[in-house]
């Protein structure tokens, strides 16, 4: 009996887990960190929204982090509006897609991006940053 009840626990937390997925419920167990880090001269500014959430206004200047934390689901995207000197730029900085290359862990993930004079850069590790799109 005593080698049943591990094993039963296991199979009650794998049927339960299921189950939440299925409903869409994911954010109990899995958890995303968007990492934005600023290496334009002066400041950057931008404003990063979901559905549900708008993260408000945020300054960073050079060589500064902003990160923020979030539960996602299956439909989760947050775009984020960029300003620096007279350029702006908006695009996804989260969705379902990007998730899958972001570096991971049983249950975090992390985003980064880096943003340049050039443009935006993307990378799952805050190494090996690859070019994605450039100022307009």
């Amino acid at each position: 009996m005593a080698l049943f009840l591990p094993f039963a626990i296991l199979i009650f937390l794998l049927v339960c887990m299921q189950t939440l997925c299925e409903q869409g419920d994911v954010k109990v167990f899995f958890k995303t960190t968007v990492h934005i880090k600023s290496d334009v001269a002066g400041q950057l500014r931008f404003r990063c929204q979901s559905g549900d959430d708008d993260l408000g206004n945020q300054i960073l200047s050079t060589g500064q982090y902003y990160a923020f934390n979030f539960h996602p689901s299956f439909s989760t995207l947050f775009f984020c509006h960029f300003y620096w000197n007279s350029l702006d730029e908006s695009f996804d900085v989260y969705s379902q897609n990007l998730e899958s290359i972001c570096e991971h862990s049983v249950v975090h993930y992390d985003c980064f991006w880096r943003v340049t004079p050039m443009g935006f850069y993307f990378s799952n590790n805050d190494k090996d940053y690859r070019f994605i799109r450039s100022w307009p």
